[in-house]
């Protein structure tokens, strides 16, 4: 007897059912699991933006701690407060919107971060959130992970460990060939309720082993490009060049390089930004990238901004801060600044906080209007289109002057002058011209 088989088109209808619920509980456990793993509300919400007392000791503690003089080998012991430990979890997580909290315990690290998935137009739109908890050990080496949440789901703590150890991996895949890992270089991290203290084997080119791990491919081309541009540009004349004439064909590169298919405009503002900031510092491109060894150099050309070289400095350095981690922390750091001065002798300066303000609005524009501030500055600007005439303001005020003067930073004097510059500042002709 014959076995007659049922024909192609009964047999695809009979299995088209187990597909479907095949399918459906596929999608099931998918959101079964994105409900365990996503929240509808942050965990932790930003404490504000930090006081320009806290970040000048942060820099404080920091700049004492430099291990730069060190010779290489010698084992460096940094200590951390735990205002320290939080504002540097604030810096790294506010440019994408998160927030952390720090607990510090006896031998335990404890972190809860929150993420947003999605922009958000306005505070009240609803996006899911990443809520994240991490609680760290002491150890030698990289410090162990206790314990992982993320949402309301438990998961391995081993998981946290391994993508540690592949983030480290990435780092030194970067690295010289035979270059020891970055690994090797933490000898012990041990965490206290009064702060945290790890032990570094100093190495020359840890900064910029690190920096070079975490800057994008297409990053370093776009600095390149522009340190290859501006290489050429101040090679064409001796003496003083005014900033708009930097300016000018660094924009017109980024403008250029915007048009390209899946190009980010905001990024090549932000290389722009970066490199003529560099440049008037007197900083090499290199502590950034360590393959720019190789670039072009650029011939170092005193930069003036309104007949000074601190103008350009600090108009340029608060546009990057701005561009790279949002407009307040650009605005506490520039007065943090002008206060460390008024400790160190050259004084409070109304002006230089006028200039870092510019700055400031100039690197806002360079992340959210980056199409239209590429097309003006492309096309030149004057001066008196980039900042405000800020000749009229207080300089040089020692802390005991201004302390008489103005109070504290915050007071109802100090607002006052603070409100007249921020109006010069939107009343720039720049500004004025809708788009930019």
């Amino acid at each position: 007897m014959h076995h007659v088989s049922p024909p192609r088109a009964d047999v695809q209808r009979r299995r088209l059912p187990v597909l479907a619920a095949g399918v459906l509980m596929a999608m099931a456990a998918l959101l079964a699991l994105s409900l365990a793993l996503l929240d509808r509300a942050p965990a932790v919400a930003p404490d504000g933006e930090p006081t320009a007392a806290a970040l000048a000791a942060l820099r404080h503690s920091l700049q004492a701690q430099d291990p730069r003089r060190l010779s290489a080998g010698s084992l460096h012991r940094v200590h951390l407060r735990p205002v320290d430990l939080q504002l540097l979890a604030d810096h790294l997580l506010r440019p994408v919107g998160g927030a952390a909290r720090l607990t510090l315990g006896d031998g335990t690290l404890d972190v809860q971060a929150s993420l947003p998935l999605l922009p958000g137009r306005a505070a009240d739109d609803w996006r899911p959130w990443l809520n994240v908890q991490v609680q760290l050990g002491d150890g030698d080496g990289v410090p162990p992970v206790t314990a992982l949440r993320i949402g309301t789901l438990p998961l391995p703590a081993a998981l946290a460990q391994w993508l540690i150890h592949r983030a480290i991996a990435h780092l030194d895949a970067a690295a010289p060939a035979g270059s020891r890992s970055l690994q090797s270089a933490l000898h012990r991290v041990q965490w206290q309720a009064d702060g945290a203290q790890a032990d570094i084997e100093w190495r020359p080119d840890l900064p910029r082993r690190v920096l070079a791990g975490l800057l994008p491919a297409a990053q370093r081309d776009r600095l390149q490009a522009q340190q290859t541009l501006l290489a050429g540009v101040v090679e064409r004349g001796r003496g003083p060049i005014m900033l708009p004439a930097l300016l000018q064909p660094a924009f017109a590169l980024a403008r250029e390089r915007s048009l390209a298919p899946g190009a980010d405009p905001a990024a090549e503002s932000r290389a722009a930004l970066l490199t003529l900031a560099l440049y008037v510092i007197g900083r090499s491109p290199v502590g950034v990238v360590p393959g720019a060894a190789s670039w072009p150099r650029a011939r170092w050309r005193p930069v003036l901004l309104a007949g000074r070289i601190d103008f350009p400095q600090h108009l340029l350095v608060s546009a990057v801060l701005a561009a790279e981690a949002g407009s307040p922390l650009a605005d506490a750091i520039g007065v943090a600044k002008e206060i460390s001065d008024s400790r160190r002798g050259s004084g409070f300066s109304f002006n230089d906080l006028a200039i870092n303000l510019a700055g400031t609005r100039l690197g806002e524009s360079a992340v959210h209007a980056s199409p239209a501030l590429q097309a003006r500055l492309a096309a030149g600007v004057r001066v008196d289109e980039l900042v405000p005439d800020v000749s009229d303001l207080p300089e040089f005020l020692t802390e005991a002057e201004f302390h008489a003067r103005y109070g504290a930073v915050g007071s109802t004097a100090y607002l006052r002058v603070l409100a007249d510059i921020e109006a010069r500042i939107e009343a720039l002709p720049l500004w004025r011209r809708r788009g930019a």
